[in-house]
């Protein structure tokens, strides 16, 4: 769904790689090349959800899965409705995606209009967990 809010071509000219939103067919190559870093943003209740239970029923949910055990940094900002941001679930799927090493951008305390971060403050975050990786190992 989130393929209809951006440009893919002009990610594909930016990255010199194919944008892919779903799964590949048998006969189109495998892989994609391999992730540096991931930002998941704006991150849904359903996203965060299922993906803190490995529930990879679509492509972006298997595909953030699929890369946390490659031990890829991620940080993810969830982006909700205030009624759904006090889900008992959502907690527990925020504390679970921390404890698998995700590093969490959400505010439960900030008005629903202001819960998504500035894209600056976000890509702070990004380089912080990659930095953090590379000095350690």
């Amino acid at each position: 769904m989130g393929a209809r809010f951006i440009d893919a071509p002009e990610l594909e000219r930016l990255t010199g790689d194919r944008v892919r939103s779903t799964y590949r067919m048998p006969d189109e190559p495998k892989g994609l090349p391999p992730a540096d870093a991931v930002i998941v943003a704006p991150a849904t209740f359903n996203t965060i959800n299922k993906w803190a239970n490995g529930i990879a029923d679509t492509f972006a949910v298997g595909l953030l899965c699929e890369v946390m055990g490659f031990g890829t940094p991620i940080v993810a900002v969830p982006l909700l409705k205030d009624a759904l941001a006090r889900h008992l679930a959502f907690g527990w799927s925020l504390d679970a995606l921390r404890e698998m090493g995700v590093r969490v951008l959400f505010d439960p305390e900030a008005p629903p209009h202001a819960r998504m971060p500035s894209w600056e403050r976000i890509m702070h975050e990004l380089h912080s967990v990659v930095g953090g990786r590379h000095s350690q190992g």
